[in-house]
């Protein structure tokens, strides 16, 4: 009896936790915003990303909401929205 219990306890140890995958979606949903919201910078080199909410799972594609301070063309730094949805493999980033 105290195998199976110890078998038991074993097992559910080595299940995956939903809140651990659910933390790791989150972490690679803002990455790829980021990744793409940077493509798209004058001064990438000189982006802050800062998350306004963490990404949120809804209908099936994940959205994402952030600000991204940034050097313009001039050289001025500037604070931009962004808004993010990921659905399967597309990522759509667009300012706000």
């Amino acid at each position: 009896m105290l195998l199976l219990i110890a078998a038991l306890m074993v097992v559910a140890a080595l299940l995956p936790k939903p809140g651990i995958q659910r933390g790791m979606r989150v972490a690679a949903v803002e990455a790829n915003c980021q990744r793409v919201a940077k493509q798209r910078l004058v001064s990438p080199a000189t982006a802050e990303f800062h998350p306004v909410a963490h990404a949120t799972e809804y209908s099936g594609a994940w959205r994402y909401s952030f600000t991204v301070d940034s050097q313009n063309a001039f050289g001025a730094t500037l604070t931009t929205r962004w808004g993010c949805t990921v659905q399967n493999d597309t990522v759509t980033v667009t300012p706000r």
